[in-house]
């Protein structure tokens, strides 16, 4: 049976989903795999591999006539400003997972929605009610609950999922404005390039020889880094962004879903409790945004 235009029509927006959830699924493969390697090997080093086999990958799946187009860009600073930004968020990410649990510093990391509510306003120009700021400051509240500092368990590893967030955050405004001159695919080489030349400058004074187990899984990092940037450019042209961005929380039960079957984390109460708060500050954030868009 030929299904019927609406049937297509209502089938993109739970295909969208569907891919968003499949990415969030391979990104917590990823950072998985990192928390392993960071067992034997430095932070720069499993960096390197994620953006130099995300670079050759990219390459390799790119038309050599395509090349001249994917590199021409209207924005050149701005892709600058975006890439390093996502590089630093990953550098900090990376440094917590050797330190905390996955879930723990996942859930910190996605206070990111918030920072994006605060860097929109001196970047962007846009206008913060007082309930979506109030909303920043609860979920900042939720990662202290996770982080507890003065209670003595504080670790100094523990910020660094915040840094995560600021960068990421920064990421995700560039992101916005540079849609609007470049292509995805343009961004996307741009991101991996830069990593790359930064760690292939850097790595070798960190370098220890992996064994063949080493390079398989550093293998697995770049083509998990490539194939979920994949799903999410997929899962976008099927549903509109709005409609995706709630789903992307189901990331943070992926990632205590992992670290308890991989690593044997249990999230504490704290984790659970200041995820929770965490989660509904920024879905609060994101309904609050979507009811002005349609006000205005």
């Amino acid at each position: 049976m030929t299904p019927t235009s609406q049937q297509q029509g209502d089938f993109a927006p739970v295909a969208g989903i569907l891919f968003m959830l499949a990415a969030s699924a391979v990104f917590v493969a990823s950072d998985s795999v990192a928390k392993h390697l960071s067992l034997s090997f430095a932070v720069v080093q499993i960096l390197w591999a994620r953006y130099t086999f995300h670079l050759i990958y990219l390459a390799a799946l790119t038309k050599p006539r395509d090349y001249r187009r994917l590199i021409t860009t209207r924005a050149a600073g701005l892709q600058f400003v975006r890439s390093a930004s996502i590089l630093v968020s990953s550098l900090c990410f990376y440094v917590a997972l050797s330190y905390i649990p996955l879930a723990t510093a996942a859930a910190i990391s996605f206070t990111w929605p918030l920072v994006v509510t605060a860097l929109s306003v001196p970047l962007l120009g846009e206008r913060v009610g007082i309930r979506r700021w109030l909303a920043v400051l609860v979920g900042l509240g939720g990662a202290m609950i996770i982080i507890r500092p003065g209670f003595g368990v504080f670790h100094w590893s523990a910020l660094m999922p915040l840094g995560t967030a600021f960068f990421f955050g920064l990421y995700q405004i560039c992101t916005r404005k540079v849609s609007r001159v470049d292509s995805p695919q343009t961004s996307l080489l741009y991101t991996a390039a830069l990593g790359a030349l930064v760690l292939n400058l850097v790595v070798p004074f960190h370098w220890d020889p992996p064994d063949t187990m080493g390079w398989f899984m550093m293998l697995v990092l770049g083509v998990c880094a490539i194939l979920g940037q994949f799903l999410i450019i997929k899962a976008l042209s099927l549903t509109p962004a709005a409609v995706l961005a709630p789903y992307g929380y189901v990331y943070l039960v992926f990632a205590g879903i992992s670290g308890f079957a991989v690593f044997g984390d249990i999230p504490d109460a704290h984790t659970i409790v200041g995820s929770l708060i965490i989660t509904a500050s920024g879905l609060y954030v994101y309904f609050r945004e979507r009811l002005q868009a349609r006000l205005h």
